[in-house]
C-alpha cells in the first residue's frame, strides 16, 4: 500500500534525524489557503527531549528576505520607491562606492547602485565570506557583532552606513553575488517611512495578516516555545550559542533589525504570509507585484554563480528564486513558482498560479541540502495530483 504524503514526509524527516543531520522538522502544504497535510517530527530541544509543536518558534534567517521584498514592494505600489531609484537618494553614503578589482586594487565605481541591484543581488554587496571582498565585510561585522550580541550595537541605519564603507565585490549590475542587499534595502525602507523596519512590517504585513508570533525577537512570555539552534560540530549536533551575521540571541529587541536574516516566526504565522502571496496578495500586494515575483530579474546566463544546482532552471529576483524550466532544473514545478530557503534550513515555495504553498521549518545552522529539498517537493507535488 502506498504511504500517505504525511507519512512519507515524516519518514523522510526521521531518516535525516537518524543520520544525525537534524533534530526534527515540520513540513506543510496548502492549496487555496487550506492545509493539505502537515508532517511534524522530532524535537525543539534534543537534550530536554522537548518535542516540536505547531507553535514552536524558529529563527528563519534568509526566508526573512521575501518579507523585506514585500515591505519594499508596498512602497513601490504607493509610488514612494522605484526600481531604478539610486540607493544614494535614500542613503547618501552609497553615492561614492568603491569595488575590489580582480587585481586586488580598490577602485571607484563608475555605476550607481539602484534598488533594482539590491532586489536582484547584483549590487556587489557581499556577506562576510572567505574571499577578499568578504574579508573586508568580515572586519566590518567583527567591529559590531559583539556589541550587537550584548544589545548595545548599531541601528539598522548605522549598519547600512558601516556596510557602505567596505568595497563591493564588483561594480553594481555587472555580476551576481548573494549578500547584504536585503539589509541595505531594510535601511532604505526605514528612511522612506520614517519608521523602523520592524514597525513598518508590523503595520503593513504582520498585523493585517494576523501574524502575532512574527518579530525580530522573542518576548519573554513566548521564549519557552523557542527552538534550540544546532550546528554540526565534532561529528554530531550540538547546541550553538554563537549567532551568524552579527545577530543577537533574540531574547530582547535588537538595535539592528536585519532585513536579510532577522525574523523569528512559527510555521503557521509564516504560512499566513505565504498564503497571502499564493492567493492573490490579500490586499497587501498587487497583481503587478506578484508578476514581478513570478518573472524574476536575472537568469543563469547572467552569471556563473547562477549555474549551480539550486539555481539551474530558475531565475533570481526580489530575494527569491523563480522556477522557469523543469528540464534544466531536473525536477517538476510551475513556471513562476517563487521562494527561498534559510541558513538554518527552512524552505518556502509559493505557486501563485495554482495557489499552493510549501513550507518547511527546521533549526540547524549552515544546513543546505538541495537533494533533500527536491525529495520534499516531489512528495508535496504528488499529493497535489
Amino acid at each position: 500500500m502506498t504511504m500517505q504524503p504525511e507519512a512519507q514526509m515524516r519518514a523522510l524527516i526521521r531518516r535525516e534525524m537518524d543520520k544525525g543531520r537534524m533534530p526534527g522538522g515540520i513540513f506543510a502544504l496548502w492549496k487555496d489557503g487550506r492545509e493539505v497535510f502537515c508532517a511534524q517530527e522530532g524535537y525543539a530541544d534534543l537534550m530536554q527531549r522537548r518535542p516540536l509543536e505547531r507553535d514552536s518558534l524558529f529563527r528563519i534567517y534568509s526566508i526573512t528576505k521575501p518579507v523585506t521584498a514585500v515591505a519594499a514592494a508596498i512602497l513601490m505600489q504607493e509610488g514612494r520607491l522605484r526600481l531604478d531609484d539610486r540607493v544614494a537618494d535614500y542613503l547618501p553614503e552609497y553615492a561614492d562606492m568603491t569595488y575590489l578589482a580582480p587585481d586586488g586594487e580598490v577602485r571607484p565605481c563608475r555605476r550607481e547602485m539602484t534598488v533594482r541591484h539590491l532586489l536582484s543581488m547584483t549590487s556587489g554587496l557581499v556577506y562576510p565570506d572567505p574571499d577578499p571582498a568578504g574579508m573586508h565585510m568580515q572586519r566590518c561585522f567583527d567591529g559590531f557583532a559583539e556589541a550587537n550580541l550584548a544589545g548595545r550595537g548599531p541601528s539598522t541605519r548605522e549598519v547600512a552606513r558601516l556596510i557602505a564603507a567596505q568595497p563591493l565585490a564588483f561594480e553594481p549590475g555587472t555580476d551576481w553575488r548573494y549578500g547584504l542587499s536585503a539589509d541595505v534595502l531594510g535601511a532604505v525602507v526605514e528612511v522612506i517611512t520614517g519608521m523602523t523596519l520592524r514597525y513598518w512590517m508590523q503595520e503593513r504585513i504582520f498585523m493585517p495578516l494576523g501574524m502575532e508570533d512574527t518579530d525580530f525577537y522573542v518576548p519573554q512570555h513566548k521564549q519557552h516555545r523557542l527552538t534550540t539552534l544546532y550546528r554540526h560540530m565534532d561529528g554530531r549536533l550540538q547546541a550553538d550559542d554563537t549567532r551568524h551575521l552579527g545577530l543577537t540571541m533574540g531574547l530582547q529587541p535588537p538595535t539592528f533589525e536585519s532585513g536579510g536574516a532577522g525574523l523569528y516566526t512559527t510555521l503557521d504565522d509564516y504560512a499566513r504570509f505565504g498564503n497571502m502571496l499564493a492567493c492573490g496578495g490579500g490586499g497587501i500586494i498587487s497583481e503587478a507585484t506578484l508578476k514581478l515575483f513570478r518573472e524574476g530579474m536575472v537568469g543563469s546566463e547572467f552569471s556563473p554563480a547562477l549555474q549551480t544546482d539550486q539555481y539551474r532552471g530558475y531565475r533570481y529576483g526580489c530575494f527569491m528564486r523563480t522556477f522557469r524550466d523543469a528540464q534544466a532544473a531536473g525536477a517538476p514545478g510551475t513556471a513562476g513558482e517563487f521562494g527561498w530557503d534559510g541558513w538554518t534550513g527552512p524552505y518556502v515555495s509559493v505557486d501563485s498560479v495554482n495557489r499552493t504553498l510549501m513550507l518547511f521549518m527546521m533549526q540547524v545552522g549552515g544546513f543546505h541540502d538541495w537533494e533533500l529539498t527536491l525529495e520534499m517537493r516531489r512528495i508535496a507535488l504528488d499529493a497535489l495530483k
